[in-house]
């Protein structure tokens, strides 16, 4: 479970499906400045985006109800 909000979750899902590399980039610096707790997935979640693998971006990030509304 990653301590990530539907908001956050959304957002990056919607970047990724419209392949916004440099959009997405910039939410997942911001994500990491915000809430430090998320490295672990926002470095992987990065790595991803660098490589413009925006599919594995959409599968790595928690399904809808495992996220805070």
């Amino acid at each position: 479970l990653h301590p990530m909000t539907e908001a956050l979750r959304e957002e990056l899902i919607d970047l990724a499906r419209s392949g916004q590399a440099t959009a997405l980039r910039n939410a997942l610096r911001a994500a990491h400045i915000a809430n430090p707790a998320l490295t672990p997935i926002l470095s992987t979640l990065q790595a991803c985006t660098e490589r413009f693998d925006f599919d594995a971006v959409i599968h790595l990030l928690p399904e809808s109800d495992d996220v805070p509304r």
